[in-house]
């Protein structure tokens, strides 16, 4: 869904392992320009041994909270795998993986998303594109929380991921006279395809995926800040 091209100013926002900043790196071959941010510092540490471990080369790492990011910095495309719950990776039956779940942990997770989700559509370039994603199926760290950071930021608009055109481009299209582009990729792909099932929320357009014998619960949202 990032789409992230060789050459692009990417940001890996909370980066940590780094499965994904190695991914990234992997699908740009190395030639675009990724930074990845990481606030603890054992985990920073982990972080850059696992970059150097996959040969994901010329990747500073950011040892800083991405919630005070410099506003100097701007980005084509960022990466927000926000800390969350993890309410999507319960398993049934199992109460361990219960364990820390409460109404405290939500309410933290809540805000520090908020935060994150604040400074990520701030950092963007005009044009520039987010994936917003957590390990939850809560509306309160999904589309609550995306939805209040689109109210705030204006000149930022959701690109949908089911199928459908956001109302900016199926604007222009009548005007045009034409078909609206249709947002595609590996994953709206895969549940046009019936391989990857999504259930319903409240900000259509962005994919909350249920947990199952295939999958651990997530959540996924696409977001463009206007030219």
């Amino acid at each position: 869904v990032l789409g992230a091209q060789v050459g692009e100013d990417i940001l890996d926002m909370c980066a940590a392992p780094g499965g994904k900043t190695t991914q990234i790196a992997a699908l740009t071959q190395g030639q675009a320009h990724l930074t990845a941010c990481e606030m603890s510092i054992p985990r920073a540490e982990k972080l850059e041994a696992n970059l150097h471990r996959q040969g994901a080369k010329n990747v500073p790492v950011m040892r800083i909270d991405a919630r005070e990011l410099d506003e100097f910095f701007r980005f084509d495309r960022i990466l927000l795998d926000a800390p969350c719950t993890g309410t999507g990776t319960v398993i049934s039956g199992n109460e361990k993986s219960l364990r820390g779940l409460t109404e405290q942990l939500l309410s933290k997770c809540a805000r520090s998303q908020r935060a994150l989700l604040d400074r990520a559509m701030g950092a963007l370039k005009p044009g520039g594109t987010l994936v917003y994603s957590t390990c939850s199926i809560l509306p309160q760290e999904n589309e609550d929380a995306l939805q209040e950071a689109l109210d705030k930021h204006m000149d930022c608009e959701l690109i949908p991921l089911d199928g459908t055109p956001n109302e900016s481009e199926a604007r222009r299209a009548q005007e045009a006279g034409e078909e609206p582009h249709i947002e595609s990729n590996a994953l709206t792909e895969a549940i046009a395809a019936g391989q990857v099932s999504a259930i319903a929320n409240g900000l259509p357009g962005t994919l909350t995926i249920p947990s199952s014998r295939e999958f651990e619960g997530f959540y996924i949202a696409l977001i463009r800040k206007r030219s």
